[in-house]
């Protein structure tokens, strides 16, 4: 599944006009959420139901149709598509350049500073996001006090409100970049999304009901969300003819950040014997990846 987001970046660079890329990242972020919240009781029911063979065959299957209908009606080029009118050729005209191959320079962009922002910004979000995935949880049962059951429930908390804001937050900076301009427009929402993550953090950790904790942590790891599809945008913006490249590689550096999360939070609770420094700790990496955005500077081509 490795390749799925840099080839839709890439797919994403050819067949969307530029005032419309956060958006379009953001509903396909969207719903890879939606398949994150769904599948568990969907694979619970087929387990109880059908036993796990039938549904691990049934997954597959899904995913061959789905290939195969992808590649019966997806062409690199949209022109070459039948039902795409000359119109929508016209507006498609900026992304032209994509559809040019050309080499990458590596020595070149690997010393962008450019590009190392947007790599750094988007380790920080790899970092935070991994918390809410795997530790969130365990929080609501151990800090919270919350039976397992209900802790199940309301850890989907996050999840749902980043279903909302990756579409919300690609759709805010789409219409900013028509009115502002495409660097306004872009770091207005990615620093918005992080600034606000961070803030919604402590009211989180402190306050004593339980349900309004889930509110503010769960605000913290959507409104982060909102930044999502505008940090592939950006890979678009600055990556065009290699688009898929400058996704693979920010997707690298927010791997490599769920990964360190995974080990740095369980260390520094270990540690500390307190949930509150490792989720400070997150807090501080939301931050850094917002003062990041100021950095990140979308007209400029890394390729």
């Amino acid at each position: 599944e490795a390749g799925a987001t840099p080839n839709i970046s890439r797919s994403f660079a050819r067949w969307i006009p530029v005032e419309e890329r956060a958006r379009a990242q953001g509903f396909y972020f969207s719903g890879m959420s939606a398949g994150v919240a769904l599948s568990p009781p969907l694979v619970t029911l087929g387990l109880l139901y059908w036993g796990w063979r039938v549904t691990f065959l049934s997954l597959g299957a899904l995913g061959i149709v789905w290939g195969l209908l992808w590649f019966a009606w997806y062409r690199d080029n949209p022109a070459d598509h039948r039902s795409v009118t000359a119109g929508e050729l016209k507006l498609l005209s900026g992304a032209s350049a994509a559809l040019e191959p050309v080499a990458v320079d590596w020595s070149r962009l690997l010393r962008s500073p450019n590009l190392w922002a947007i790599l750094l910004m988007y380790l920080t979000y790899g970092y935070t996001g991994y918390i809410y995935i795997t530790w969130f949880p365990s929080y609501l049962m151990d800090a919270r006090h919350l039976t397992p059951a209900l802790a199940g429930v309301l850890a989907m908390a996050p999840g749902v409100l980043g279903m909302i804001a990756k579409p919300l937050g690609g759709w805010l900076s789409d219409r900013l970049t028509v009115s502002r301009g495409l660097v306004f427009g872009r770091r207005a929402i990615g620093m918005f999304g992080f600034g606000l993550a961070a803030l919604a953090v402590a009211p989180g950790l402190y306050v004593p009901n339980p349900y309004v904790a889930v509110f503010f942590l769960g605000l913290a790891d959507g409104a982060a969300a909102l930044a999502h599809g505008v940090c592939f945008a950006v890979c678009i913006d600055t990556g065009m003819r290699r688009a898929g490249t400058i996704s693979g590689l920010m997707l690298t550096m927010g791997s490599l950040g769920g990964a360190v999360s995974a080990l740095a939070f369980g260390a520094f609770l270990e540690f500390t014997g307190s949930w509150t420094a490792p989720f400070l700790i997150g807090m501080v990496a939301n931050l850094a990846g917002a003062l990041l955005w100021l950095k990140i500077d979308p007209k400029v081509q890394l390729v």
